[in-house]
């Protein structure tokens, strides 16, 4: 289904204290979309409209695992996937693991903001000589 599809429904998404609201945003002024700030998170989301029998949320794909009867998850066409924004955090001078070290500098080397889109892992993996084995 397209955001444009979506203009006669009911729309409920992110309340403006959530980033993904910051990401959406965007998408929904593109296309005319006013979607009424009703959550603050997926398992919100899904409750929300599993109790609204006529309301459609707009929200991030991360329920896949949810079975809930009600509720069903539908790719939008308009987004690129991936779309979700990760941030890491981490101690700059605690103990870190070489694995931890690996983690850090492959997201330096491959993240991408704001589009969400990473690197091949295997490139990664080819480039670097990963002293403490691999994930694989």
């Amino acid at each position: 289904v397209s955001l444009e599809e979506l203009k006669d429904y009911n729309l409920v998404s992110y309340r403006k204290e959530s980033f993904a609201s910051t990401l959406l945003e965007g998408l929904f002024r593109r296309v005319g979309l006013s979607p009424r700030q009703s959550f603050n998170d997926e398992i919100s989301a899904a409750a929300f409209v599993v109790s609204e029998s006529d309301t459609v949320a707009i929200m991030l794909e991360t329920l896949d695992d949810i079975k809930t009867r009600g509720f069903v998850g539908i790719p939008i066409s308009d987004i690129q996937t991936p779309f979700h924004t990760i941030y890491m955090a981490y101690k700059e001078k605690a103990f870190r693991s070489c694995v931890t070290d690996q983690l850090i500098e492959f997201a330096r080397n491959f993240a991408k903001f704001p589009s969400g889109k990473i690197g091949d892992l295997r490139d990664y993996y080819r480039r670097e000589q990963i002293e403490c084995g691999t994930f694989e």
